[in-house]
């Protein structure tokens, strides 16, 4: 896929999530879809009961639980966000993007031109924080997810220096 092609095409979670399967990308590996969503909890549901001291606060972190959402993503410490918002999925998309153009993973344009746009660096990602801007209603988990999207490609720019 070329940078074009992605940036064109991708345009919904299933096919952010396929392509990030497809190039072994982890940016995407805390969004879930409804049936996984499911899939997690079932599994773990057993290891909710054991930690919670009553069964009402069983209760209570089932219910705090989103549903309805075609996406949703799991933050460990803070628990299930849904991630039906414009803004994150856009957040999400621009940090595979990034993580694309670092590992170079595009082919090569039609006419035979390879992307050669700047690499990603940490003062660009910084940068892309401060002049980032939600839509309203963009909660600010949504926010916080948008950043742990942007750490994973600090990370990735990190590592990649070193070698």
């Amino acid at each position: 896929m070329t940078r074009d092609e992605f940036i064109e095409d991708v345009n919904c979670w299933s096919e952010l999530i396929n392509f990030c399967y497809d190039y072994d990308c982890d940016c995407c590996e805390d969004v879930y879809d409804d049936e996984q969503k499911d899939d997690y909890i079932n599994e773990r549901l057993t290891e909710m009961a054991e930690n919670a001291r009553s069964w009402q606060e069983l209760q209570e972190d089932l219910c705090d639980i989103p549903v309805d959402c075609d996406y949703y993503i799991l933050d460990r410490d803070r628990g299930w966000e849904g991630a039906d918002y414009d803004a994150i999925f856009d957040a999400y998309k621009d940090s595979v993007l990034r993580w694309a153009d670092v590992c170079e993973v595009w082919d090569e344009e039609e006419g035979g031109e390879e992307y050669e746009g700047e690499s990603c660096n940490v003062d660009d990602v910084e940068d892309d924080l401060e002049d980032a801007e939600f839509e309203d209603g963009c909660s600010l988990e949504g926010l916080f997810t948008s950043c742990a999207s942007t750490l994973q490609i600090i990370q990735v720019v990190d590592e990649r220096e070193r070698k």
